[in-house]
């Protein structure tokens, strides 16, 4: 933690935090416990059926299917967490429903948290390991051992529900300007639209559409002389120009 003065008259702070990437700063949450591991009395063999059955009980424990795919006696998950901040907790809630839900000739979990759509890590889980060692007190070593782990692969072969093709959402937005020798501070308020489709469950494209309600950030009359190619130099020409913009 610093403080400087500069200049005789302008006072600069700065704050430096060190951590270690090993050691999560978040710990576990007072959630419910996460249902048993199931030994596949589920006879049903309908891929939609089973996918319904996966999402809506995946949704109940606060994680959101975004791709699923079936190869022989393997399932192949792509899911994001909506409650909880660690990537173990994701892993094995998942892995507790694949089980339960899942017939019992699906032998092999495949797991990828994903992050915004795009799969980070690819974890792979037996069912006979995770039913033997359920209620074993090192379970937590012993499974961890048994997992594999290995860089998600970028490919294109897994599902998306028609929940996960369109995104769209709405909040208010504030949009600053610093260091114009004219005014220190200027900048925008209004509200915006976050807009996104996805092709496939690695490839998207996405926008923001605001809607500027108030602001000064274009009151600015300074033009940029410079000869260079303009990648900010034109902000001033948007603001004073534009109250309805488009950004992908």
């Amino acid at each position: 933690m610093g403080v400087q003065l500069m200049h005789g008259y302008v006072v600069a702070a700065n704050v430096a935090v060190t951590f270690n990437p090993k050691v999560s700063p978040a710990g576990g949450d007072r959630s419910a416990a996460p249902m048993p591991f199931g030994d596949g009395f589920n006879l049903t063999t309908d891929a939609a059926t089973l996918r319904q059955s996966l999402e809506m009980n995946l949704r109940a424990q606060g994680i959101k299917l975004v791709g699923l795919s079936f190869s022989n006696d393997t399932a192949i998950f792509q899911v994001e967490s909506i409650r909880y901040q660690l990537a173990a907790q994701l892993i094995g809630r998942t892995a507790r429903i694949a089980s339960a839900d899942l017939p019992a000739h699906f032998k092999t979990f495949v797991l990828e948290p994903t992050v915004n759509g795009m799969p980070t890590t690819r974890v792979t889980l037996k069912r006979d390991t995770l039913v033997a060692l359920q209620y074993d007190p090192n379970q937590t070593a012993f499974g961890l051992e048994a997992a594999e782990f290995a860089p998600a692969p970028i490919e294109a072969d897994l599902s998306l529900s028609d929940a996960n093709l369109f995104k769209i959402s709405f909040s208010p937005y504030i949009s600053l300007s610093l260091f114009d020798p004219e005014s220190p501070l200027r900048g925008d308020v209004g509200l915006q639209s976050n807009l996104g489709y996805a092709i496939s469950p690695n490839l998207s494209i996405s926008g923001t559409v605001r809607l500027k309600v108030a602001g000064n950030a274009g009151s600015s009359d300074r033009v940029s002389d410079s000869v260079l190619p303009h990648v900010r130099s034109d902000a001033v020409a948007y603001a004073q120009k534009g109250r309805a913009v488009w950004k992908t």
